[in-house]
């Protein structure tokens, strides 16, 4: 197996204007991706020492674009070791949870106004479903497959996933797939409207054949 290192096309570099990327301000120490404006897509949220945490948004073309400012990160450094992404209080945006070195942890919480016009699914993982190495899967009434989301143990260095798989979904009927780190799968069919839908999946979920 090979890997392409894509980083500057992908536009996780900074570039001077010269033929090189370069560094950008502060050493990166940690990450964790996120759907920070609900667009449906993976952001990426960089926690770095002696410079501003950055925000990296996806693009949904294979690139990132630099969008510090507009949550306003660059007005502080943090010194940031860990991350966590969840929403503490319920209102369908991720809030971001920094452990830092030399001065106290810190919750920002998001701001709904900043949201893609999506709905939210959140899917609560229970009981054995919630184990490590679960993956729950998002297909169309086309059977295409969507968005996915995989149950770690972990998110980045020193950070904790939130064991809730969340996607941001256009108004429509969905099948949601989960499938364990055994083998096992169960899945069932999910109506998406306006408003945001909260369910469990756990070992009622029905199995598959």
């Amino acid at each position: 197996m090979r890997f392409t290192d894509v980083t500057e096309k992908a536009g996780l570099a900074e570039s001077d204007g010269g033929d090189k990327p370069r560094r950008s301000p502060g050493r990166a120490t940690c990450a964790a991706w996120g759907d920070i404006d609900n667009d449906g897509r993976l952001d990426l949220i960089v926690g770095c020492l002696r410079g501003p945490n950055r925000f990296l948004r996806n693009k949904g073309d294979g690139t990132f674009e630099d969008a510090t400012e507009k949550l306003g990160l660059h007005t502080r450094v943090f010194n940031t070791q860990a991350i966590c992404l969840a929403d503490l209080n319920g209102d369908g945006v991720l809030d971001m949870v920094f452990n830092n070195e030399g001065q106290d942890a810190c919750v920002l919480l998001g701001n709904p106004e900043t949201l893609v016009k999506h709905t939210l699914v959140t899917l609560q993982l229970a009981s054995r479903l919630a184990v490590v190495g679960s993956r729950v899967r998002i297909l169309g009434e086309d059977g295409k497959s969507l968005a996915a989301h995989h149950v770690s143990g972990g998110d980045g260095r020193g950070g904790q996933a939130w064991p809730v798989a969340r996607f941001a979904l256009p108004p429509g009927k969905y099948r949601v797939e989960v499938m364990l780190s055994d083998g096992e799968k169960r899945a069932r069919e999910i109506t998406v409207a306006s408003n945001h839908l909260r369910s469990t999946l756990d070992d009622k979920t029905p199995k598959m054949e």
